[in-house]
C-alpha cells in the first residue's frame, strides 16, 4: 500500500473513532501516531508507489522470462499427456470391468440371497 493510501486509511480510522465511537482521546492518539508506526501495528506494508509492481507480468517474484514460462508450460503439458497415456494403458490392461447388464444381475442375485430364510 502506498503511503498516500495508508494515510487515507489512517485518516478514516481517526474519523471513525472520533465520530462513531465518540472517543476523542483515542482519535487524537491515532492522529498523532507516526504513519510508519501505525502501518506496522496494523501489519500494512508500505511501498514507495513508484514503478510497475508486476514488471514481468508474473508478480515480480519469478525471474523467468515469458519465453521460459511458455517453455515450462509446454513441458508440463507433455508430462500431462504422457501420464494420460499411461492411465489409458492401465485401463486397457485392467479391462473395462463388468458390463452394466452383468452388474445388475449380480445385484439381483445378491438381493435374492438376502431374503432366504434358510
Amino acid at each position: 500500500m502506498t503511503r498516500e493510501q495508508a494515510q487515507a486509511k489512517k485518516d478514516r480510522a481517526v474519523r471513525f473513532v472520533r465520530d462513531y465511537l465518540g472517543d476523542e482521546e483515542h482519535a487524537s492518539e491515532l492522529e498523532g501516531e507516526d504513519l510508519s508506526d501505525w502501518a506496522a501495528r496494523k501489519k500494512i506494508q508500505l511501498t514507495n508507489g513508484r514503478g510497475n509492481r508486476m514488471p514481468g507480468g508474473n508478480g515480480g517474484n519469478d525471474p523467468r522470462t515469458k519465453s521460459e514460462l511458455l517453455d515450462t508450460i509446454d513441458d508440463l503439458q507433455q508430462q500431462v499427456d504422457d501420464l494420460n497415456d499411461t492411465l489409458d494403458s492401465i485401463m486397457d490392461l485392467a479391462g473395462s470391468g463388468p458390463d452394466d447388464d452383468d452388474a445388475d444381475e449380480d445385484e439381483a442375485d445378491d438381493d435374492a440371497g438376502a431374503y432366504d430364510s434358510d
